[in-house]
């Protein structure tokens, strides 16, 4: 832990005859408060009368200001998204209730990172066409070899913000409070602080590979149970050898009440058929390393919209679709090779072109489209007595894909894929993540374990046996990648990989409202608040990167114009959002003075022309 009293400056600002706000403690700057998130700190000060903060944090290179909710006497201010090895100034900018201000002036310099960090290279970065805030990576694994374990977040250019050394979990996400949800069902807030606000005190239970929190404040998740099975294949390459009754280890899908107690559980060999079989399904796995490995489940999400539960069942090279309320199959996604009779009414049926069925995959998510995206990984990309041979790693690929789903007709559609027939395909056989991105549609792609690129081993270009490749595209066909990044270990044999990653708008929570420097013009100005700030409540429903409540192309015709300015102009003394630009309740000529500043060389959604 660092303690740092470097007070560079005080400014005051008030109006005549009235009295600003007194500093009763501080201000101090803290760093690395929990000892495990080194590029994190907390400004702790303390006023005689209510008041409201503000920071602004600047390096040579970059400047950005967070406005804190609220008026308060005892201000404990996170300091976050500060990148390795920079000297930094913290402007904290106190306010009273009668608009009174201080200004008072705090230094730090970051270290570098560890020395056994992984290696980060951007390969290609496009940020204008990203979805706007940060990529959380979970935490990575190392294998056999030395070194720590970190969770760590960059910014859209692949620049390290934070880092702990708490190791993480895997498939960590954001809450709204800004703390990350951790599998446990504890929550680690960015300054290192680990919460457990819910303890899971249930006897056999241990979660494993996803908690996905519902909008009502329930819980969904994994756990194992040993299960014996009559007439379970021995042998994944002949039809003909015998079965036998075989302990096998099945998922449970679990239901946990906000306060961590079991509300509902679901075996799956309750619910599809126990004896059927993928690649890989009678072999031992994690973490009963003597019995088959039946179901291998990875995900589960729940689904609002019909109270319904969705699982990906990686063994069986299965997504299924059951009823909370009842239990009851609704549709399986997959292969239909070695299904009994009685489930054949609920395997979906492809139609159109072109189509490719999902295998081994990860992650499965409910788009706003009401489609399914998820990471295909690929494995084998066949069916045990399919017919077809399994194919060779170095022949394979990994993709994210996306599915329209019928269930009226019971049919699916794929309408949209990403790593199919590219030159340089990747192959990740284990993990994975795709996920939709709300602002811009964008899907961010997680090969976890990427251990081919064209056919060629990792190694042969230097990323290690296994990286990490990270990658954003566009949801067109064929997509346009804006983002492309390999996490690494470099030397033979060196592996790294990361479970899952995840987009995240702000590294504040959501009630903080942060301005970055939109236009790298090194000055937060009007043209940076109204550029779609990704924590600050604004839609973007035109899709030109501007918030609705500050978008100067006010007729949405793609250009910044006269016509935006006679129709400010009509607005005059209005309380219309969509051109109240500073935010006061009224457009008035503050609103016009900021337009006309986008007018005359400011940003727009497309280049000024009158």
């Amino acid at each position: 832990m660092r303690t740092i009293f470097f007070l560079a400056g005080w400014l005051t600002a008030s109006f005549p005859g009235s009295t600003a706000a007194a500093v009763v403690q501080g201000p101090t700057l803290v760093m690395d408060p929990n000892g495990v998130a080194p590029l994190t700190g907390v400004v702790e000060i303390t006023t005689d009368v209510p008041t409201s903060a503000k920071l602004t944090l600047s390096s040579d290179q970059d400047i950005w200001s967070v406005d804190f909710e609220g008026l308060h006497t005892t201000h404990s201010l996170p300091v976050l998204g500060l990148k390795p090895d920079r000297f930094y100034e913290i402007q904290v900018r106190l306010t009273d209730r009668r608009g009174d201000t201080q200004n008072l002036v705090l230094n730090t310099v970051t270290g570098p990172l560890p020395a056994d960090f992984p290696v980060i290279d951007i390969f290609f970065s496009d940020p204008a066409n990203m979805e706007p805030g940060y990529i959380m990576m979970d935490r990575f694994r190392r294998f056999s070899l030395p070194g720590e374990v970190y969770s760590i977040i960059v910014d859209n250019e692949g620049d390290v913000v934070w880092y702990s050394t708490s190791g993480g979990q895997d498939g960590m996400r954001r809450l709204p409070n800004g703390n990350l949800l951790q599998l446990d069902s504890s929550e680690l807030t960015l300054l290192g602080e680990l919460i457990s606000p819910r303890v899971l005190d249930v006897p056999g239970l241990f979660l494993h590979h996803d908690l996905f929190p519902a909008e009502s404040g329930e819980f969904f998740s994994l756990s194992y149970n040993i299960v014996s099975v009559d007439n379970f294949p021995t042998s994944e390459i002949d039809p003909n050898a015998p079965t036998e009754t075989t302990n096998v280890y099945s998922d449970i899908v679990v239901e946990l009440l906000p306060d961590g107690s079991l509300a509902n559980s679901w075996d799956l060999t309750d619910i599809i058929d126990s004896s059927r079989i993928g690649y890989d399904s009678t072999k031992p796995g994690f973490p009963f390393f003597d019995i088959p490995d039946w179901s291998h489940s990875n995900a589960v999400a729940y689904d609002s919209r019909d109270d319904s539960i969705i699982v990906s069942v990686r063994h069986q090279d299965a997504v299924i679709k059951f009823a909370r309320e009842t239990g009851q199959l609704v549709w399986i996604l997959g292969p239909h090779d070695n299904w009994a009779p009685e489930y054949q009414p609920f395997i979906l049926t492809p139609v159109g072109t072109p189509f490719e069925w999902q295998y081994h995959q990860h992650a499965p998510m409910v788009t706003p489209d009401g489609t399914l995206l998820m990471f295909d990984n690929g494995n084998h990309r066949a069916s045990p007595f399919d017919g077809k041979l399994p194919r060779p790693e170095q022949e394979n690929y990994s993709r994210a894909v996306e599915f329209a789903i019928d269930e009226v007709n019971m049919e699916i559609r794929q309408v949209w894929e990403y790593g199919a027939g590219l030159e340089w395909s990747l192959y990740a056989p284990t993990q994975g993540d795709a996920d939709w991105m709300p602002n811009t549609g964008n899907v961010l792609l997680t090969f976890s374990d990427t251990r081919f690129i064209a056919g060629a081993p990792s190694d042969d270009w230097g990323l290690g046996t296994r990286h990490t490749s990270i990658i954003e595209v566009d949801h067109q066909t064929p997509a346009n990648k804006f983002f492309d990044m390999r996490v690494y270990n470099p030397v033979q044999g060196g592996s790294i990989w990361v479970y899952r990653s995840e987009k995240i708008p702000s590294l504040y929570a959501d009630n903080v409202v942060v301005i970055n420097d939109s236009d790298k013009d090194r000055v937060l100005d009007d043209r940076d608040n109204c550029i779609l700030a990704p924590n600050s409540d604004q839609r973007d429903s035109d899709g030109d990167g501007f918030g609705n409540i500050c978008d100067p192309d006010l007729d949405n015709d793609g250009v910044v114009d006269y016509v935006d300015l006679f129709w400010l102009q009509g607005l005059f003394l209005s309380s219309d959002p969509h051109a109240d630009f500073d935010g006061d309740g009224i457009v008035s000529f503050f609103d016009l003075e900021i337009m006309v500043s986008f007018f005359f060389g400011g940003p727009g959604p497309s280049a000024l022309t009158p």
